[in-house]
């Protein structure tokens, strides 16, 4: 970073698809040392050098698709050997469920029968001890056959048997398909284990887990760990990706994994955010990316919790290190485009503050739970399993529960303080999916997220803050309250069209009620749940039933349909949202289930449809790359 550190390399992943920018990171800038990428210049070449996208391959795939069988032989034997148990259980299960749908199949052709029992045979025959990639060819292939004949009605066969056939065919390998991950990149860059599609030759890789050894020694050097982590450091550390979501990854992850491989822990690796690239993704899943405030680091300790921390340099980070400009300063404006980072940096403070506040909650409940034991244990000669017990209840950050509650209210406060909630507004950018919340009846809606001010609250009232939780709760009820009010004052159309910042406010606003009305950390009858209680009951009583009955005419005016029109639907779904939200908060009480619908059944014999690339039919087609 110029002016700053000199030595540090900053990569923009979206550029790493060029190969002109990928080869600028191959040279050394200023202080900082050439990033480990060995891929040659002509591989790295844009729509020429086969790395815009590499895809992964099975073992029947690779050995489909031309790659020399010696060499799939190979890699199949590292597997196997790295994961043992792994390799031995799964094909168990390939094994007993073949062996189970086989048992079901008939030949509609009596020509047909000895090919079926032959395939019988061969799942029979299958064992984990004497397993090879011929015996897995001749399994998954024989399966493939099955499938093919179902479909062309030359078979018959139980239809659940075949769709879980199908599930168990396309991930059968996920739980043992490790490689080093040295040896998956040596493995790509020989030009040899490429595959033709069409006039391209595109780059394979051979398994979707990787094994990254991990050099302590280097580590601690580069203060990736430091030495009171050194105990609890790994190994190695494996990482996968999901089969099923990614089947390819382009050229800025495969020099992210080539960095990752050649690096040996000499250089510490950030990533902007756990979501940023398939490679971090897959890092963060398997639990070691870790966040130290704005970066996530590459960390060889296995991550804990909820938010993987980096406690201390997270804590130091954002209370000692960060500079916040003057955002706290009324005559300095934070406009919306300003806020989309405020949200990012609220929300830091925010998983600090929740680490130090489940870390105060868990030890009270270990203490509540199994502290009574501890005499007994004594009593009875048992001494040291008492002392490991009563170890635990002091948590791994040294605290006590009064230190932790008091520290995390200093976060929030810090935050605050930093970009008050008057000042630098929370709310207001365009909303962002937050997953499905569901009404009584177990109907889903798509929720939506805005801000994260509410969430402070209850963290304060957590954190035993309770006048600093309900003084920042009115702040936060008003801007709330604005927008809601802005919809109780708009036309129905509007509230309808713009249903997601309608949505999120309602949200946030139960959120918010839900925090002060609850007994075990806030007081009883507080302003605050007294102020959101009537607001609930103004918006369900008054303000929705009068959004509903003008949808209802607008239908009518327009002489649409009042179940599948423009204004139905509009209304169907906010309608739905709101009573899901209503429901899942317990505001009003009045959202009841009512009895189940009749579950779908499943059609029968040629009703049925399976996916055709699973079933063996033509396989996934790599993406042409003008179109990404």
């Amino acid at each position: 970073m110029e002016g700053e550190r000199t030595d540090v390399r900053v990569c923009n992943t979206s550029l790493f698809d060029t190969d002109w920018y990928t080869n600028q990171m191959k040279m050394k800038m200023y202080d900082s040392e050439p990033l480990p990428i060995t891929f040659r210049e002509d591989q790295i070449l844009q729509w020429a050098g086969g790395t815009d996208q590499a895809f992964f391959l099975s073992t029947t795939r690779m050995l489909n698709q031309g790659i020399k069988r010696e060499e799939v032989d190979r890699l199949f034997k590292i597997k196997v050997k790295n994961s043992p148990a792994e390799f031995r259980q799964a094909f168990t299960n390939f094994a007993n469920a073949g062996t189970s749908v086989l048992s079901g199949v008939k030949a509609k052709d009596a020509a047909y029968e000895p090919r079926i029992n032959e395939i019988r045979q061969v799942f029979q025959n299958a064992s984990a001890d004497s397993a090879s990639i011929e015996v897995i060819e001749a399994m998954e292939n024989g399966i493939l056959e099955v499938f093919e004949g179902y479909r062309n009605q030359f078979l018959e066969a139980d239809v659940q048997g075949l769709e879980t056939m199908q599930q168990i065919l396309s991930s059968w390998e996920d739980s043992w398909s490790f490689l080093p991950l040295k040896d998956v990149i040596t493995f790509m860059q020989n030009d040899d284990n490429m595959i033709k599609y069409g006039t391209a030759s595109l780059r394979v890789i051979p398994s979707t887990g990787f094994i990254l050894p991990v050099n302590k020694k280097n580590a601690l050097a580069s203060q990736i760990i430091s030495k009171d982590e050194l105990a609890n450091c790994e190994d190695e550390i494996r990482f996968r990706f999901n089969s099923r979501s990614v089947q390819t990854i382009t050229k800025s992850d495969i020099m992210i994994l080539d960095m990752l491989a050649h690096n040996d822990w000499k250089r510490p690796m950030y990533f902007t955010s756990p979501g940023n690239t398939e490679v971090s993704t897959a890092m963060y899943q398997s639990g070691h990316l870790r966040t130290n405030g704005m970066a996530w680091e590459i960390t060889p300790i296995l991550a804990q919790g909820k938010t993987p921390i980096n406690e201390k340099l997270m804590y130091k980070h954002l209370m000692n290190t960060y500079h916040y400009g003057k955002m706290n300063d009324r005559d300095v404006l934070t406009d919306y485009y300003a806020r989309r980072q405020t949200v990012q940096f609220r929300t830091m403070f925010a998983q600090l503050a929740e680490h130090y506040v489940i870390e105060a909650e868990q030890m009270e409940m270990s203490k509540q739970q199994y502290g009574p034991m501890l005499k007994n244990l004594r009593a009875s000669g048992q001494a040291r399993v008492a002392d490991s017990l009563e170890n635990s209840f002091k948590g791994s950050m040294g605290m006590t529960p009064a230190q932790l509650r008091k520290k995390a209210a200093e976060v929030i406060h810090k935050s605050l303080e930093v970009m008050p909630a008057d000042i630098v507004l929370d709310y207001g950018e365009r909303p962002s999916p937050a997953g499905s919340i569901k009404d009584a009846n177990g109907a889903e809606y798509q929720q939506f997220q805005d801000g994260v001010l509410q969430d402070y609250v209850g963290l304060l009232y957590r954190a035993g803050d309770k006048a600093g939780a309900e003084k920042l709760g009115a702040e936060v009820a008003r801007q709330l309250e604005s927008i809601i009010g802005y919809f109780k004052n708009s036309p129905a159309n509007f509230a309808a069209s713009n249903d997601m910042d309608y949505i999120s406010a309602v949200i946030n606003y139960a959120t918010l009620h839900k925090f002060a009305g609850d007994e075990r950390i806030a007081s009883k009858n507080n302003p605050l749940v007294s102020r959101t209680t009537k607001g609930l009951e103004e918006l369900y009583n008054v303000d929705l039933p009068r959004i509903y009955t003008e949808l209802d005419q607008l239908s009518l005016e327009n002489g649409e349909s009042r179940t599948d029109g423009n204004f139905a639907i509009k209304k169907a779904r906010l309608q739905g949202t709101m009573n899901a939200i209503d429901f899942t908060f317990q505001l009003t009480g009045t959202q009841v289930p009512t009895a189940p619908k009749p579950t779908p059944q499943m059609p029968a014999g040629s009703e049925a449809v399976l996916d055709e690339a699973a079933l063996g039919g033509k396989a996934a087609e790599p993406y042409d790359p003008d179109t990404m």
